[in-house]
């Protein structure tokens, strides 16, 4: 028997194979972008928390010290943007810089008790009607993902705690 082997060459991909290659692609990308969003949000929540953590620290100082808030924040009403806040006396072995206290997201709005979304941090007093001390406060600022130890919202800090 002699049979004659057909040689088929291909020089080309087939239409299907490039939408299957192409779909393939725009999934990875796809969750790739939300990933990298995702790493971002909990990147800008930890420089949150770690700036509260650090202001918590620094108040508690203050009140050890005597020392009371100055500035705008210094005012019965409010909220006051925490970046323009300062301490009188300053701290004595420790200064603290409220100027770097900036959202990450760099939004300028002030975060009140009513915020629903990212928002820039803000102090007044821990009542109505009281200006804010390094003991009686409330700092609110926004958490944006879940996954670290807050859960994503509007967070308040008070010299007792966060929550």
């Amino acid at each position: 028997m002699n049979h004659c082997r057909r040689v088929h060459t291909r020089g080309a991909f087939t239409i299907p194979e490039l939408l299957i290659v192409f779909s393939i692609l725009v999934i990875l990308s796809t969750s790739a972008v939300y990933v990298f969003q995702n790493a971002r949000k909990k990147g800008r929540d930890a420089r949150r928390v770690a700036d509260v953590t650090a202001l918590m620290s620094a108040m508690h100082q203050a009140e050890q010290e005597g020392a009371s808030l100055a500035g705008p924040c210094a005012g019965t009403g409010g909220p006051y943007a925490l970046n323009r806040c300062s301490f009188s006396p300053a701290l004595g072995t420790a200064a603290f810089d409220f100027t770097r206290l900036e959202d990450p997201s760099k939004i300028t709005t002030l975060c009140t008790s009513a915020s629903t979304a990212a928002c820039a941090y803000s102090i007044q007093g821990a009542s109505a009607g009281v200006a804010a001390t390094p003991g009686a406060y409330r700092v609110y600022f926004f958490i944006e993902s879940s996954g670290g130890s807050l859960s994503p919202g509007l967070r308040t800090a008070t010299a007792d705690g966060v929550n």
